[in-house]
């Protein structure tokens, strides 16, 4: 069984900015354009204004009349990025850049050589960052990229979430739709406008139905959907990386998912393009998912 790990920096690009000037520490900043554009990234003291990367500088300054704006240093976050990705590859070969701040790493069969398991290496991991840093991480540790991806970013900031193998299904069934990695939010407005608001309901569905609206990945969607997810762990220089912050889930809907069992079986992101006919398509869907739901439950009470 792998054991697979995303990390995400937390706020990333002005958590850099902070580590880098003492003077900005404890205070809400903002990267992004000084006077007019968009933010890029908020401290964590600026998230309590209600800030958010993709917000017009004017607004972000109008809710927070305190807020510092401070130019964007690529290098420094590259610099950054590369320092703990030194640290990770200290632990394993197999470690896949996926954006600046965020990374899989594969663990598996690393215990003898490491003297650790996963859980421990990733927390010794979020400390030495820290520390050295002053750059806080989430991790999430899984069988799969697809799982461990969704746990990193569910209880941030700097939290650590494992779901067990043979869990992946449990936590992900009560989760949003939109939280599916390969799932934008015109195909996320589709499922849902189709009855599908759940990754449990979409693992489920009709495959002949779904495809109606998700298209060629309809297979692969509800795979992953599913909790399974085969691709590897790929080594550096495989992809470049991203420039941009990753999505921190809202904590409201985590709140709600823990109700539907998804914190009992655990220890960015967009979908193919709109296409035409999609809300035909899934009102066609919606009456195909209740037979497919109903047939389950008649199997159930047999």
């Amino acid at each position: 069984m792998r054991s697979i790990v995303h990390w995400d920096a937390d706020h990333f690009f002005a958590a850099v900015e902070q580590a880098a000037d003492q003077r900005l520490r404890n205070r809400p900043v903002a990267v992004g354009g000084a006077a007019r554009g968009v933010v890029l990234s908020v401290s964590h003291q600026a998230r309590r204004y209600g800030l958010r990367p993709g917000m017009t500088t004017t607004r972000a300054r109008r809710l927070c009349s305190g807020l510092v704006v401070v130019p964007a240093h690529f290098e420094l976050y590259e610099q950054f990025s590369r320092n703990i990705l030194g640290l990770c590859e200290e632990r394993t070969p197999l470690v896949e850049p996926v954006s600046v701040g965020a990374a899989y790493l594969d663990l598996t069969g690393t215990r003898a050589v490491n003297r650790a398991g996963p859980e421990e290496l990733v927390r010794e991991l979020r400390r030495t960052v820290g520390g050295w840093l002053r750059v806080s991480l989430s991790a999430g540790i899984a069988t799969n990229k697809t799982v461990a991806r969704i746990a990193a970013r569910v209880r941030k900031p700097a939290a650590q979430v494992v779901v067990a193998g043979g869990q992946e299904a449990a936590f992900l069934a009560p989760l949003p739709v939109r939280w599916l990695p390969g799932v934008g939010s015109a195909t996320a407005s589709t499922l849902e406008l189709a009855g599908i608001r759940r990754i449990g309901e979409l693992a489920h569905a009709p495959l002949d139905e779904l495809g109606l609206v998700v298209g060629a990945d309809a297979l692969g969607m509800a795979r992953r959907a599913q909790g399974v997810d085969e691709e590897p762990v790929r080594r550096q220089g495989a992809a470049e990386p991203e420039w941009k912050e990753t999505t921190q889930f809202p904590g409201e809907e985590w709140e709600r998912a823990r109700g539907g069992g998804a914190a009992g079986a655990a220890r960015k992101i967009d979908g193919p393009p709109a296409r035409r006919g999609l809300a035909g398509a899934a009102a066609h869907l919606a009456p195909a998912l209740h037979r497919s739901r109903r047939s389950r439950a008649l199997r159930d009470a047999a």
